[in-house]
């Protein structure tokens, strides 16, 4: 059986490894992948981490799916729409290299955090955002 999580903690411990193990209700633990511990060279351990904001909202007529994710050596931002009604499908997605200009929370409960909670890219031609409002 699964053990619930009901306290708030790092999610790594200082030798990198989980300090729980189950599932929570809601988002609970600190997300502090730099604890991490892959690789004898630290600089090669972003290109195993995996970071992602999904979101979906759905009707009776369209699902609507956006993602934003640091993939470490790349970034990947994609939306799309479906409507049931017309089984019409339309997606835009994009791909950055090295996930320049990614922003994704270390942990998105906090507002008063330095990244303030915001999921984000924003270039030249686009803004592509999330924000947690409570």
């Amino acid at each position: 059986m699964e053990i619930e999580l009901t306290r708030s903690s790092p999610l790594l411990d200082a030798t990198g490894k989980l300090n729980q193990v189950g599932w929570a209700r809601h988002p609970i633990l600190d997300g502090n992948l730099e604890a991490a511990r892959f690789y004898p060279l630290r600089a090669a351990q972003r290109f195993r981490m995996k970071r992602w904001d999904y979101y979906a909202v759905f009707t009776p007529s369209r699902f609507f799916s956006a993602t934003i994710a640091d993939l470490g050596y790349a970034g990947n931002l994609f939306v799309y729409s479906l409507d049931f009604r017309t089984n019409f499908l339309h997606e835009e997605g994009l791909v950055i290299p090295l996930s320049q200009g990614v922003s994704l929370p270390r942990d998105p409960r906090f507002q008063d955090a330095p990244d303030n909670g915001l999921v984000a890219h924003q270039q030249t031609l686009y803004i592509f955002t999330f924000i947690n409002q409570e």
